[in-house]
């Protein structure tokens, strides 16, 4: 079998989404349906628009998640990674390394 594989590019400023917007099926390079937060076309969103967002699970997601009972806990946990207190302690971290925090080890 013969495939072709190329990197994908896409720049996310303030939640825009600047750059292709194609759906997330492999091999699937159809438009998105919803380019503010969705992931599939028209197509894959009524085929796999009710499933867990986790690759390769069947089961139907249980809202407010995109996740199934079982991979409920992880997405989250990965919802918890990304909200905005989070990504700024981690920001504010990168921005003064040398800087020791009260919770960190006093290193001279």
């Amino acid at each position: 079998m013969d495939t072709n594989s190329a990197d994908v590019r896409m720049h996310v400023v303030d939640g825009i989404v600047m750059g292709p917007t194609y759906c997330a099926y492999i091999n699937c390079e159809a438009e998105l349906l919803n380019a503010c937060g969705g992931a599939f076309c028209i197509v894959h969103k009524q085929e796999y628009g009710s499933k867990c967002y986790i690759v390769g699970c069947q089961y139907n997601k249980v809202l407010p998640t995109q996740a199934c009972y079982q991979h409920k806990r992880e997405w989250e946990k990965h919802i918890q990674n990304q909200s905005p207190g989070t990504l700024a302690s981690a920001y504010q971290m990168l921005k003064q390394p040398a800087k020791n925090l009260d919770w960190q080890p006093n290193i001279q």
